[in-house]
């Protein structure tokens, strides 16, 4: 249920963003399927795809074996890939993978051999977790599913392939969501995004082995988005020196200061730093000159409520959305900690909780609830002086993500260096028509390969996030390292606080950002008809 028509544009207080009136918004219909799953939702098999989908069932199968399962994470985790992938026809002939192909041509009732040759009959498979969300909290449950293409993820994306056809562990034909949010792990076979050496098992095999019941950890899919960003960065920043799109702006006057202008810029900080009033330094904000109790840290994180407060509204991007984005309207909260692999600086995630997605050309794949957010990694420099050190942005998290360099989802985290800061010591953040994945600047975002369609084109408006301290969702999943603290949240279950007469019959829901027995953001619809990355997963995969 979507609807394109001439719209006008007004500026509301910024609590609740940008209001386009004269129009329909795209709005998904309660009564209808949230997204267009594609002919992969049902049991039918695409043409020419009947050895992909023998080849994940019989995966899907092997895995049902408890032995086998944990073989297979473990191989997972253990593997010296990007994103820890698997070489599939050289793993199924190795070692280790023998007995899982023994196990899924026992399961299709077939022999070996058969199954081998449909995993070599199109060259260059990989077998791998695509989503972080995964890698760090599947331990090896038979909660698992798995699908299988021959089709890239560049390919799907463009075609707006949201599922595949996959199978769970007993063998029973499913949608699996992709493209979008699974509220279920899923393993994929898919045409391997970067090139693997001569023998990618004998090196797999060789590699050291890990100490842990997950493939990953929070701490190395962190890094990975570090290194994503850093690489991604430097190719845009040369193709923006050889002359990129030019830029048309519509700014909002500067936010008030409070009284806390920027300072002569350090080396290491965005925007010169923020300078909070002067008795805001690292020694009062966290406690060790007063100690902190329970109306000082009210969530327990080490860090002084008023401190987390003025550097939350301070800092706040400026977030650029465009005049012809259909679904603006969003009610955003954020969160504070320490940050957890450098305890000595502080996060700041900001859950920009958008109402929809507003999907594709007419709408396709538009969606109750968008859960974007921003996450700032923040360090005192001097005195009262706090700033920006990196910054990281979602786009499409909980989603299929690729390792190949084009490939833009999930998130990246840059250097305070590779942000712009047009009007103090935040850092400004384009966010791309009706998708709303967040780009550092419109060239990246104009740049961007993901084949989500991304655009910033058109005129755009700047405003800061709304993020007052009657906003501070608090902590749940941070535990500082010296003391095992675990803190505590502030603000769980909220309601829409909006009045926009265009989501009256849809926003009467209430959105729990922190439970996990609500594995889906929706926009505060009532009648949850999406499958939306839950803000709870975003926080404990980052540690707040």
């Amino acid at each position: 249920m979507a609807s394109s028509r001439f719209c006008t544009t007004f500026i509301l207080p910024v609590t609740f963003g940008i209001l386009t009136l004269g129009c329909a918004d795209r709005v998904v219909d309660p009564k209808t399927p949230a997204i267009g799953l594609p002919a992969s939702a049902t049991p039918d098999v695409r043409a020419g795809e009947g050895d992909t989908d023998a080849l994940a069932k019989g995966l899907a199968l092997a895995l049902g074996d408890d032995a086998t399962r944990l073989r297979v994470r473990d191989d997972l985790r253990d593997s010296p890939y990007r994103a820890h992938a698997l070489h599939l026809a050289s793993y199924l002939r190795g070692a280790n993978g023998s007995g899982v192909a023994a196990k899924a041509a026992a399961g299709l009732g077939i022999k070996v051999d058969k199954f081998l040759r449909m995993a070599e009959s199109t060259p260059n498979l990989e077998l791998v977790m695509p989503r972080p969300l995964d890698r760090t909290t599947w331990e090896g449950g038979a909660e698992i599913d798995v699908t299988a293409t021959t089709v890239t993820l560049k390919e799907r994306k463009e075609a707006k392939r949201i599922s595949e056809r996959g199978y769970d562990v007993r063998g029973n034909a499913k949608a699996v969501v992709t493209l979008s949010y699974s509220p279920g792990p899923y393993m994929i076979v898919r045409p391997a995004e970067l090139a693997f050496p001569t023998d990618p098992e004998a090196v797999r095999a060789g590699a050291p082995r890990q100490d842990r019941n997950t493939v990953t950890t929070p701490a190395e899919e962190r890094a990975l988005m570090a290194q994503r960003g850093r690489e991604r960065a430097a190719r845009e920043n040369a193709a923006i020196a050889a002359g990129g799109p030019t830029v048309r702006m519509i700014m909002l006057p500067p936010p008030d200061d409070g009284g806390g202008g920027g300072s002569p810029p350090p080396p290491s900080v965005g925007g010169g730093g923020a300078t909070l009033s002067s008795a805001m330094t690292r020694s009062y904000c966290y406690g060790l000159a007063v100690p902190l109790n329970s109306y000082s840290d009210r969530d327990f994180d080490l860090v002084r409520d008023d401190c987390e407060a003025a550097l939350a509204q301070r800092l706040a991007p400026l977030l650029n959305i465009g005049n012809w984005d259909h679904v603006p309207l969003r009610q955003p909260y954020w969160s504070l900690s320490r940050h957890p692999l450098h305890p000595d600086n502080l996060q700041i995630i900001y859950a920009l909780a958008y109402l929809a997605d507003g999907g594709y050309l007419w709408g396709i794949g538009a969606h109750s609830g968008d859960s974007e957010f921003i996450i700032l990694e923040v360090k005192n420099t001097s005195g009262s002086n706090w700033g920006i050190i990196e910054a990281t942005l979602s786009a499409h998290f909980g989603a299929e993500e690729g390792v190949a360099p084009q490939d833009q989802s999930g998130a990246d985290s840059y250097y305070w260096d590779d942000l712009d800061y047009p009007q103090g010591p935040f850092p400004r953040i384009w966010s791309s028509l009706d998708k709303h994945a967040n780009y550092r600047n419109r060239a990246a975002c104009e740049g961007a390969g993901a084949g989500y369609s991304d655009s910033c084109g058109g005129d755009y408006i700047g405003t800061q996030i709304y993020a007052p301290a009657s906003r501070n969702l608090g902590n749940f999943y941070h535990s500082t390292v010296w003391n095992h603290m675990t803190s505590t949240q502030l603000l769980d279950c909220t309601h829409w606080e909006g009045a926009s007469f265009l989501y009256s019959a849809y926003r009467t829901g209430e959105e729990c950002l922190w439970r996990t027995s609500n594995d889906r953001f929706s926009g505060w619809n009532p009648a949850k008809p999406d499958l939306v990355t839950p803000y709870w997963r975003i926080f404990k995969i980052f540690g707040f």
